[in-house]
């Protein structure tokens, strides 16, 4: 049974969550699907909280359109460009879609493009494909997440 205050404390000591015993299955459960999440749920909060525009399309499908198709050409130009060698372009590519992807809450996105950034910029360049496949699969969740979360929304 937990003493009062614990919860922040572990919070304030930078815990990213607390679960008391005896542990409730439903907390249990709510605090793993948002370990496992690619997407950030305050983000996602703060974007549904912003006015619908003049069509009544709400600012977070709107701004979930637009993402999903820069972030496929944003996708296509960083596989081309590591395939080429063209590492201005590549780093170009990869600080967008870092950015766009923060923007929508696609944390994992981002970090992935800050690692292809960083390597890029430090000119270790070899041996990109580990990161690009992760960006993929990352990528692939993210637009997953985000279709389940806009579709209420749209």
């Amino acid at each position: 049974h937990a003493m009062s205050g614990d919860r922040e404390r572990c919070l304030a000591a930078g815990m990213d969550g607390y679960l008391s015993k005896p542990v409730q299955l439903a907390d249990l459960a709510a605090a793993l699907a948002a370990v496992d999440s690619p997407l950030d749920q305050q983000t996602l909060d703060l974007l549904r909280s912003l006015p619908t525009g003049d069509d009544g399309a709400s600012f977070l499908g709107t701004v979930t359109r637009s993402f999903r198709t820069s972030s496929a050409d944003d996708l296509a130009a960083v596989r081309q460009h590591a395939e080429e060698g063209g590492w201005s372009e590549l780093e170009k590519a990869a600080h967008r879609l870092k950015g766009s992807s923060a923007t929508v809450g696609a944390v994992r996105v981002s970090k992935v493009c800050a690692a292809i950034v960083e390597r890029v910029r430090a000119a270790e360049t070899q041996n990109l494909g580990p990161l690009v496949a992760q960006l993929e699969q990352e990528l692939a969740r993210a637009h997953t997440a985000l279709s389940e979360v806009i579709e209420p929304w749209s």
